[in-house]
């Protein structure tokens, strides 16, 4: 009877320890598919840990290379808020201009600049302020180098959105212009400049 339980037992003995090391081995293999697996994660997490550090260098050197610059623009009047208390001063000097006969000026509010339809989105703000003059002057001549002048003087970035010329009688000149100084806010600004 032993020997019968002895004959029956082995087979089953080896087949159990067969499936027992079957299983091991492919425990093993998943273990070691799961290991790689990680090690590939860890690499790419790697590679992506050096790329966002070398994005965040470039920046870093992108701002240090364009720090004066952008000093320059925000000392300009482009970058920061309009420059309205220039712009109200260099009007006031205007009216010493040779040739100017009669000066009367209105300064809109600064406001987001309109994008037309179809248009990208800019990536930041931009403020619009609208400037109607209304000129007497004593040639036409005149209006060139008195509109440029008030655009370095007042600084900032300006445009002449546009100009109608009536002359009169008597030879002198009536203007109408219509101008628009765009800057770009800084985040936080508050007050005028």
């Amino acid at each position: 009877m032993r020997q019968d339980i002895r004959r029956r037992l082995v087979p089953t003995l080896a087949a159990a320890t067969a499936l027992l090391l079957c299983a091991l081995c492919v425990h093993a293999v998943q273990f070691a598919q799961a290991m790689q697996a990680r090690r590939v994660d860890q690499l790419a997490l790697r590679g992506r840990l050096h790329a966002a550090g070398a994005t965040l260098d470039e920046a870093q050197s992108f701002i240090r290379n364009a720090q004066p610059a952008l000093a320059a623009l925000a000392a300009q009047g482009v970058i920061g808020l309009p420059p309205r208390l220039r712009l109200l001063a260099s009007l006031q000097a205007l009216a010493m201009w040779p040739g100017l006969l009669a000066l009367e000026w209105e300064l809109g509010p600064a406001v987001p600049r309109e994008i037309p339809a179809g248009a990208p989105k800019p990536a930041f703000e931009v403020l619009a302020s609208s400037l109607a003059l209304r000129l007497s002057l004593a040639a036409p001549e005149a209006l060139p180098p008195l509109l440029a002048s008030l655009r370095e003087a007042a600084g900032g970035l300006s445009v002449v959105r546009s100009c109608q010329l009536d002359r009169r009688d008597d030879g002198q000149v009536d203007a109408r212009c219509e101008l628009v100084w765009l800057s770009v806010p800084l985040p936080g600004a508050g007050g005028a400049t």
